[in-house]
């Protein structure tokens, strides 16, 4: 292959490669902005229904939790986007559990179909990383590496929510 030819061909490989990554940043810089512009929206709605009172002890049918859950199906309904909202809560032993986890249509269906798209026990424990264990320290995160658990592959958000007295 002549000399031209083979650095006509590199060049081509290097601008489709550079183009790739490009568009690959935009994106991911564009969904880390629509998420961490979403979840504090949440947090502070959450927060207003009383998510406070909420503990891994709360009955499933608790008033304020089954607002909470409705409050979580309406949001993803409009927010089709959003695969998922939920929160955790740490208990006093240092354990970290799902607090209001609502039924989630991952395949937009319509319905509620399979252990997946259930809604999550409270105080269903919960292995958490350190981006996650951050929001406890009172700091918002984004965590843009995918990770995977039952219910799919994720990128996510947290943001912290603070009790009245600022806990």
């Amino acid at each position: 292959m002549p000399p031209v030819t083979a650095f006509f061909i590199m060049s081509i490989f290097a601008a489709g490669w550079w183009w790739v990554h490009s568009a690959g940043e935009y994106e991911r810089k564009r969904l880390r902005r629509m998420v961490e512009g979403l979840a504090p929206t949440y947090a502070q709605e959450l927060h207003q229904l009383g998510h406070e009172c909420i503990t891994a002890e709360t009955s499933p049918d608790d008033p304020i939790y089954l607002n909470l859950i409705e409050a979580q199906i309406a949001w993803q309904r409009v927010n089709p986007a959003v695969a998922d909202i939920y929160t955790f809560g740490r208990c006093d032993d240092g354990r970290v559990v799902l607090l209001v986890d609502s039924e989630t249509d991952y395949d937009r269906n319509g319905r509620y179909e399979g252990d997946r798209e259930m809604r999550t026990l409270i105080g269903e424990e919960y292995e958490a990383d350190s981006t996650l264990l951050r929001a406890f320290e009172g700091v918002s995160m984004f965590d843009d590496h995918p990770y995977e658990d039952r219910w799919g592959v994720w990128v996510s958000a947290y943001v912290p929510m603070f009790s009245a007295t600022g806990e």
